[in-house]
């Protein structure tokens, strides 16, 4: 604002504030060089401080009249005078004008006797602002004597330069000639203020961390309307960025690209408004820490310049399944068993920002969605809200009896809000599924894929100066795997004598977890587990575990039997029929199947061509060990041996005879794996 009414005096116009090409108006005295031009120019130089290594744009200055110059000449000799403009003659005594009219006044006299004159006394003769190189140029001034003061200045200029006077031409160094085109270089006492941003991540709920190639750009608000300033501002390997030279006015940083920190969800719409402010003449820093909407002193203590903290949070997503009391990327189980599964998400703190946020699962081939009911599918959150179908989140899930299925969990706004109200930090969804015929034996297991679709972004709708106005969010996917292992049973039916093959031998086949060490048909029935098969297309001598399934282990031309889908533990096949000539087995087989296993997770995280990134974590097996080969079939041989008729009349030999059959019948096989199974901690 031009500061017309400002009744500042003219006073040490001259001073220190100011450097001049000529550092006084030199008195008009006569024998003076004759003045050959009408007009001349004024070429100010503004710079800040003490030194002129810093141009200083948007500095107004205003020239006012205050003299005219003649000059007369009498016998050969130039006479110069300095007439003073009708609005201050008036002010001056007849000494004064004298003084002027003889041309004896220094620029020291000129200040004195202008301190009664105020500047809204004089008529503005021209004004000009200071481009970027600190430079306003008169031109075509008429020649007089000229009062120039600074009457705009930028809100960093605490203090302007002081008004001072100047003669249109001056007399140069030497004073033997005239100089048209004068040049002034007054200075400013400025203040600017410095500010830092430290942009951090959070994945999860883990500890946050410094985010490196972070982009924002920083806007001035100019009245009520937000500019860009500074663009490419970018984080360090800190994940700081810091500006300086900020004068008095209200900015905002604004996060525009996340650069190549995948899985995180940029924050486009939130602006980190400051305020830079003088306080006694210093740069101070008002920004709203507390998020209650008042901006506070930061710099009130005594201390110099503030970091803004601005987070940026990615979701996690973890797949796990029941093992025994405990949740774990592996377990195995028999088909026909319920598996239970879980799947826990991260939940962002502006979840209500996101456009989308759901929760899937795939189910392999192996695994059974039977039904709803079955599945027992529950959404649990920490902390506990209650969620309501088809209000806060709708579910789909696969049809009965569905094998390798899928469901879906999508949270609606209703729910996204009431998560972010209610600070829910974390989501679990646990399930059952049930393992099929269709289970892969050994090491290769069975997966489940849980899936976390997310917006991978936060834009403004009511903010139209927002870089990021208009643009539409991506979709970020995370995904995580658990696994089941089953395992098999072989069983090789012989001759004890010559090696040769059984077929259409039948057994039946327990498990058993009790504690007796000599385990009898007789507590088989009892305290064991009858375990119900079906045969598979490969015929006889092929099974599979089916607890619906009535079909008998029988030996098959080669003397085998196969049955696949068996967890770890204690097995018991009792023969219940055998070929002609042969004794039946008198105890059961016991066979014990423990298979020792544990999985490493590795994650990839590719990034399309418009910024999406998928980030995939696989479940490799990295220990198996159990069975034949560490496959996880066990095989045994169980041998018979061809019985005898006992005679029916008696004698020494038929007795011994009778004895020794006694002892060659019923010879048994005991197999036995002994290994623990253990997990990757």
């Amino acid at each position: 604002m031009k500061i017309k009414k400002l009744k500042k005096v003219l006073a040490g116009m001259l001073s220190a504030a100011m450097v001049m090409s000529t550092m006084a108006v030199t008195a008009f005295a006569a024998g003076s060089d004759t003045i050959l031009k009408d007009t001349g120019s004024l070429t100010i130089n503004k710079y800040e401080g003490n030194t002129t290594g810093k141009p200083l744009e948007g500095v107004e200055f205003t020239m006012y009249k205050i003299a005219d110059i003649t000059q007369t000449v009498s016998n050969g000799v130039v006479d110069t005078k300095a007439t003073p403009v009708e609005e201050i003659a008036d002010k001056l005594t007849a000494e004064e004008l004298t003084s002027i009219a003889n041309g004896s006044t220094s620029s020291e006299e000129w200040a004195a006797l202008l301190q009664q004159i105020s500047l809204e006394d004089l008529t503005e003769h021209t004004n000009g602002t200071t481009g970027s190189n600190g430079q306003v140029v008169f031109s075509n001034v008429p020649i007089g004597i000229y009062a120039v003061a600074e009457t705009d200045a930028p809100s960093q200029v605490i203090s302007k330069s002081a008004n001072f006077i100047v003669s249109i031409p001056m007399t140069t160094d030497d004073g033997d000639s005239w100089n048209y085109d004068v040049v002034a270089n007054p200075k400013n006492a400025t203040a600017y203020g410095g500010i830092s941003l430290l942009k951090q991540g959070k994945t999860g709920n883990r500890n946050a961390s410094a985010l490196v190639g972070v982009e924002f750009v920083l806007q001035q608000q100019v009245e009520g309307n937000w500019s860009t300033i500074q663009s490419n501002l970018t984080t360090d390997g800190s994940g700081v960025i810091n500006v300086q030279d900020l004068s008095p006015a209200t900015y905002r940083f604004v996060e525009v690209d996340l650069g190549e920190n995948d899985g995180y969800i940029l924050d486009g719409k939130a602006t980190y408004e400051f305020e830079i402010r003088l306080v006694d003449g210093e740069s101070h820093i008002f920004y709203d820490a507390n998020g209650d909407g008042e901006k506070e002193d930061q710099n009130g203590d005594g201390s110099v310049g503030y970091t803004i903290n601005a987070l940026n949070e990615k979701p996690t997503l973890e797949k796990t399944v029941k093992d025994g009391d405990n949740w774990d990327d592996e377990t195995d189980a028999s088909i026909g068993d319920t598996v239970t599964w879980k799947v826990t998400a991260s939940v962002p703190s502006k979840v209500n920002e996101l456009k989308e946020f759901s929760l899937k699962d795939t189910m392999s081939q192996a695994l059974t969605w039977v039904s709803e009911e079955e599945a027992q599918l529950t959404i649990t959150t920490d902390p506990g809200v209650e969620l309501t179908r088809d209000t806060d989140y709708t579910l789909t899930v696969p049809q009965n009896n569905t094998a390798g299925g899928s469901w879906t969990i999508s949270f609606t706004q209703v729910g996204k809000n009431k998560l972010a109200a209610s600070n829910v930090t974390s989501i679990d969804v646990t399930f059952n599924t049930v393992l099929n015929a269709n289970a892969s034996v050994g090491s290769a297991g069975n997966l489940n894929t849980g899936e976390l679709d997310y917006s991978n972004a936060i834009y403004p709708t009511e903010d139209p100066s927002n870089p990021n106005a208009g643009k539409e969010p991506g979709k970020d996917v995370i995904t995580d795997q658990a696994i089941v292992y089953t395992f098999a049973l072989g069983v090789e039916k012989v001759d004890g004598s010559t090696k040769t093959p059984l077929a259409n031998v039948t057994f039946d086949l327990y498990s058993y977890e009790g504690e007796e060490a000599n385990v009898t048909e007789d507590i088989l029935e009892s305290s064991g587990t009858p375990i119900s098969v079906a045969q598979t297309e490969a015929g006889v001598g092929h099974y599979v575990v089916d607890g619906a399934g009535n079909a008998t282990l029988t030996t098959d031309a080669e003397g085998n039997i196969v049955v696949n889908g068996l967890k770890n533990g204690n097995y018991y096949l009792v023969e219940t029929k055998t070929n002609d000539g042969y004794n039946l087995l008198k105890e059961p087989v016991k066979v014990e199947i423990d298979v020792t296993f544990a999985t490493t997770t590795s994650t990839v995280t590719n990034t399309d061509e418009y910024g999406n990134s998928t980030s995939t974590t696989t479940v490799t097996t990295s220990t198996f060990e159990g069975g034949k080969d560490n496959t996880g079939t066990y095989e045994i041989e169980v041998q018979n041996n061809k019985g005898f008729q006992l005679p029916t009349t008696g004698g020494t030999g038929t007795i011994l005879a009778s004895l020794i059959g006694i002892l060659l019948m019923g010879g048994g096989a005991f197999v036995f794996f002994s290994s623990r199974k253990k997990k990757n901690a």
